[in-house]
């Protein structure tokens, strides 16, 4: 129940704490995982502590070497991503605030991963199911919309949903904030 393993990312999630203000888990990170693109959360801060290893974090433009102990926040809104140099891994603390669906998006992308890479069809229906969400920091959104609807559409013809969560993060709310969403219930307004 607490725990995620991510095939395609070779991470490991222990999630720690959720409250409506946050989400806080352990992500053990294997040497050669998977680097995710530059990304953005339009609706959250996301705080990483390094707790052992190696890690880099890119937040903007800029690349910054962690040292254990250390601590670095992502401002909402601003594009990001991270490494782990070669040969490494990285234990960190992560915390998102506002929780808002967060764990439900890390279960989902597990699942997306069990075969060892992701499967693009989930990230369709991340970005225009949930409300945290998320979107691409160096593609338009113009590209990005349609490409994220059609691959949530494909999702829901081949009978793909939304890992659920462990019933701590609040599923039931029906708006969906993410640039990416045009606020539309998926099969109620076409």
């Amino acid at each position: 129940m607490n725990t995620v393993h991510n095939r395609a990312t070779g991470e490991h999630i222990r999630f720690v704490e959720q409250t409506p203000e946050r989400l806080i888990f352990e992500d053990r990170i294997e040497a050669g995982h998977l680097q995710p693109p530059p990304h953005v959360h339009p609706h959250q801060i996301e705080v990483f502590t390094l707790l052992e290893g190696a890690f880099e974090l890119q937040i903007g433009a800029r690349w910054h070497a962690m040292q254990p102990g250390q601590r670095l926040e992502v401002p909402r809104g601003t594009a990001h991503t991270f490494r782990i140099p070669s040969g490494t891994h990285a234990t960190l603390r992560v915390e998102f605030s506002p929780a808002l669906d967060t764990e439900r998006i890390f279960r989902t992308f597990a699942k997306a991963g069990e075969r060892g890479r992701i499967n693009p069809l989930y990230i369709g229906l991340i970005a225009t199911e949930t409300r945290a969400g998320f979107h691409l920091g160096r593609v338009p959104d113009w590209i990005q919309r349609p490409l994220v609807h059609t691959l949530a559409l494909l999702a829901r013809m081949r009978g793909l949903r939304l890992e659920p969560a462990s019933g701590r993060d609040q599923l039931d709310h029906p708006a969906r904030a993410t640039p990416l969403s045009d606020q539309r219930q998926p099969g109620v307004n076409p």
